[in-house]
This record gives C-alpha cells, sequence and structure tokens, in this order.
C-alpha cells in the first residue's frame, strides 16, 4: 500500500462539498473542473466550490506526493492509498487505521 498527500490553501465556500464529497473528484482525485474530465454531474456542480493553492498542482508529473514536508503551509489535506495485491502469494492489502499527526498553528 502506497500512501500519497496533497495538500491546498483554499477552498471556498470553506462549506463546499469538495471538503465532503468526493463526487467533487475524478478518478484521479483531481477537483472538478479540470482539463482531463468531463464536469461534476449537474446536480452537485453549484456545491462543490473551488480549490486554490493546490499542491503539487493537479495534472502535473508530481500529481501527488509521499514527502509531507511540502504541505507545511497547507490547510486542507487529501490522502489517496494506491494497494498492489501480492498475486504470488493471493495476498490482498487492507488499511486498518490511519494516523496523521499535526499542529495547529
Amino acid at each position: 500500500m502506497l500512501p500519497e498527500f496533497r495538500g491546498a490553501t483554499t477552498i471556498n465556500p470553506t462549506n463546499a462539498a469538495s471538503l465532503t464529497d468526493a463526487r467533487c473528484f475524478d478518478a484521479f482525485g483531481d477537483p472538478y473542473p479540470n482539463n482531463n474530465t468531463i464536469p461534476p454531474p449537474p446536480s452537485i456542480a453549484s456545491t462543490c466550490g473551488t480549490i486554490s493553492g493546490l499542491v503539487p498542482a493537479p495534472n502535473s508529473s508530481i500529481n501527488f506526493t509521499n514527502d509531507l514536508t511540502v504541505l507545511n503551509t497547507k490547510r486542507y489535506l487529501q490522502i489517496r492509498f494506491t494497494f498492489t495485491n501480492d498475486i504470488v502469494n493471493n495476498v490482498s492489502p487492507k488499511v486498518t487505521a490511519f494516523r496523521i499527526a499535526y499542529s495547529n498553528p
């Protein structure tokens, strides 16, 4: 299993569905709208809000990072887990717990 991270400076409005609704993101974790996907369903398009200050930038060659230090000044955190099966031993990964320690500046 590979955890990767991305952070954002602001989400407008702060009560936007993009804080809690996965439908505001495409299959790669990029917020709608973006250049590589169709827009979100019309029923939620107006509630997704906008996300700015993403690090690393969406649609870049380094979309997510495993280096949390580049997110030190970001207020919001997005986590992506990539699971890899071990087909030789017939074992699949699973997450039972995940913790992040942080301090509020």
